[in-house]
C-alpha cells in the first residue's frame, strides 16, 4: 500500500465511522463464484469447468476435497427464555483430516462419541444423522470455472472463479460421460445423430477442446413448489472448443487458481486449539452466561446473613451458664528405674 492510498483509505473509514466499528466483519473470498440472483432469488449461469496446475505445474488438478466444520450447540440456562448458542465455523474450522485421513480431530471424535452414546440409548435414526451432521466434518469439492454467460451480472462473463462443486453436479458429470461412452460404442452414425463429433470417443467435462458447457439453474428454495427442485443443471447438446491453439490454452490456464492451498497447504489449527474450541462448544470453558452469573451472585448474596441477623441468632443461642469447676487431676508418680551401680545389680533388676 502506498502513502496516498493509505491516506485515502483512512479518510474514507473516518467519514463512514468504520474505524470505530467493534462488530466482527467477515469478508467472503471474492475468488469464489456466487450465482447472481434476481429479485425473486432465482439465478441462471452457464459455465465451463477448468483444470488447473499444481504448484510445480507438472500435474493437473480437476477438483480437490477439503473438510470443514460448522458446529452449532445450545444450552438453556435455568430461568433463561432462550438457550445460548455457540458455533464453530470459518477459516479456523478446517478439519485436520483435510491434510490426511490418518489425522485425528477432537471435534469429529466427539461427534462419534455422541453418536454411539445416543445409539446405545435407542435414539431414532434421523436424530443420529443430525448428531453426525452437526459435529463431524463436511465435505467440500473445490474447482475452477470459466463463466460463459451470467445474464444478471455480465461483468462476470469471461472471468475465472473458484467454485464449490456439489455432489449432484459431480454425479451429473459421471452420467454424461457414461451416456457419451454408450453412444460412441454404437458407431459414427449414432454419434452424428447425437451431435457428437467423429473425433470424440469419450466425454471429459474439463477438456478445453472437446468439452461441453453446463447451465446451472437455481430457484429460491423457500418459494419452490413441492414438485420442483431448487437447483438443477443441463449440459449443452453440442461439444464446443474454448481455445483454438496452445497459446489460447495457456492464456486460460494461467488464470486458474492452484487448488493445493485448500488441501496440502491448508491452514489447520493445532489439536490443543481444537480441544479448547470443543470445551467452548460444550460449555466446559468456565465462561458462564451473564444471566447465569447474575443468578448465582444473587443466590450467594441471599445465603449470606446480615450483621443484625447474626447478632440476633447469637443472642438466642447463647445462654449464660455456670461452668462447673473441674477437680485438679492428681499426677501419678512416674516409675523410676533404680540406678545400676554394678554388674550384679544390673542383672538383679530383671529377677
Amino acid at each position: 500500500m502506498d502513502f496516498q492510498k493509505m491516506l485515502a483509505q483512512q479518510e474514507e473509514q473516518a467519514k463512514s465511522g468504520a474505524m470505530y466499528e467493534t462488530k466482527p466483519q467477515f469478508k467472503s473470498d471474492e475468488r469464489f463464484y456466487t450465482i447472481s440472483k434476481d429479485q425473486e432469488g432465482n439465478g441462471t449461469v452457464t459455465v465451463r469447468f477448468l483444470p488447473s496446475f499444481n504448484k510445480s505445474k507438472d500435474n493437473l488438478n480437476y477438483f480437490v476435497k477439503r473438510y470443514t466444520h460448522n458446529v452449532k450447540n445450545s444450552k438453556l440456562y435455568p430461568g433463561a427464555e432462550k438457550p445460548e448458542q455457540r458455533s464453530f465455523w470459518g477459516d479456523d474450522a478446517i478439519c485436520p483430516k483435510t491434510i490426511s485421513s490418518d489425522n485425528s480431530c477432537p471435534i469429529c471424535d466427539h461427534g462419534w462419541e455422541l453418536y454411539n452414546e445416543a445409539k446405545e440409548n435407542g435414539v431414532p435414526k434421523e436424530k443420529l444423522g443430525t448428531i453426525l451432521g452437526n459435529w463431524t466434518n463436511n465435505e467440500e469439492l473445490i474447482t475452477n470455472i470459466l463463466v460463459i454467460n451470467d445474464p444478471i451480472n455480465k461483468d462476470n462473463n469471461g472471468k475465472v472463479f473458484l467454485f464449490k462443486l456439489s455432489k449432484t453436479i459431480l454425479d451429473s458429470m459421471k452420467n454424461e460421460a457414461e451416456k457419451v461412452k454408450e453412444i460412441c460404442a454404437q458407431g459414427n452414425d449414432a454419434k452424428l445423430a447425437q451431435g457428437i463429433p467423429s473425433n470424440v470417443t469419450y466425454f471429459d467435462s474439463y477438456n478445453l477442446l472437446t468439452g461441453k458447457n453446463i447451465t446451472l439453474k437455481y430457484k429460491n428454495y423457500k418459494k419452490v413448489k413441492p414438485a420442483e427442485v431448487w437447483g438443477s443443471s443441463y449440459w449443452d447438446v453440442n461439444f464446443t472448443s474454448l481455445v483454438k491453439n496452445e497459446e489460447e490454452w495457456k492464456a486460460v490456464m494461467e488464470k486458474t487458481y492452484c487448488l493445493e492451498e485448500f488441501t496440502t497447504d491448508a491452514k489447520v489449527q493445532s489439536e490443543d486449539f481444537l480441544n479448547e474450541k470443543l470445551d467452548f462448544l460444550e460449555f466446559r470453558d468456565g465462561k458462564e452466561s451473564k444471566k447465569e452469573s447474575n443468578q448465582a451472585q444473587q443466590q450467594v448474596q441471599q445465603e449470606i446473613p446480615t450483621f443484625n441477623q447474626v447478632q440476633e441468632q447469637v443472642q438466642q443461642e447463647v445462654q449464660v451458664q455456670e461452668i462447673p469447676k473441674e477437680e485438679p487431676v492428681k499426677e501419678t508418680p512416674k516409675e523410676t528405674t533404680p540406678e545400676v551401680k554394678s554388674e550384679d545389680d544390673f542383672f538383679a533388676q530383671f529377677k
